[in-house]
């Protein structure tokens, strides 16, 4: 379920988990290059790019068909890593990958977090020591839980060292990370207000009408 945090206004009420701008904003939505895709909601980053058509953002842009026209990100070898810069730090409580090449995908890795883009630290090393396994080719893997990790960051990457027996290169065609923001939230399945660790809490907002 998507989380909103309960804040006055639609550009922020409507906070995504790939930053706080109303996803009903699709001007900061772009499909430049990730050296130049700086917006409101983050920056995308690959340790390396097979070529123009394989970019980094490709892999955070939502694409439908996810292998056509390169709407995926690959990197130049079999190994690498690919990050999202969020424009505050929020707490990462899930995520998945949908596959563009079953021998490319990802097998071996891990999805960490840092505040700086130097020093990283492991929010889920499943995939260190047993191999990742998607559902096929061009399809979501399932949900991956991190419920556990409570601390926040500005930068969340997978970190690939080794890829699914393809001899060349490592592919994703979406990454999503599913994120919180550390203050009180409110879940809008469920109607209520929680805080980081999850509690049911109580909180009072004042409501405005307007009428014309």
């Amino acid at each position: 379920s998507t989380q909103y945090r309960p804040l006055e206004g639609i550009s922020r009420a409507q906070a995504d988990k790939f930053g706080v701008v109303s996803p009903l904003d699709t001007a900061t939505r772009t499909t430049d290059k990730h050296f130049g895709y700086e917006s409101a909601t983050g920056v995308a980053l690959a340790s390396s790019e097979r070529s123009s058509s394989f970019l980094a953002w490709a892999a955070f842009d939502k694409s439908i068909f996810p292998s056509s026209s390169g709407r995926q990100w690959s990197a130049s070898t079999t190994t690498g890593w690919l990050q999202y810069k969020l424009v505050e730090p929020r707490v990462l409580k899930s995520w998945r990958l949908r596959t563009a090449d079953v021998t490319r995908d990802p097998k071996r890795f891990t999805i960490e977090g840092s505040n700086d883009g130097y020093a990283w630290t492991s929010i889920d090393s499943t995939y260190t020591a047993s191999d990742y396994t998607g559902n096929g080719a061009s399809l979501w893997g399932d949900i991956q839980d991190t419920s556990a990790n409570t601390t926040a960051y500005v930068y969340h990457r997978i970190n690939i060292t080794a890829n699914n027996g393809d001899a060349s290169f490592v592919s994703i065609s979406e990454l999503e990370l599913n994120t919180i923001t550390p203050s009180d939230y409110l879940n809008v399945v469920d109607g209520l207000v929680r805080n980081n660790a999850g509690t049911v809490i109580d909180r009072v907002y004042l409501a405005k009408i307007m009428t014309g």
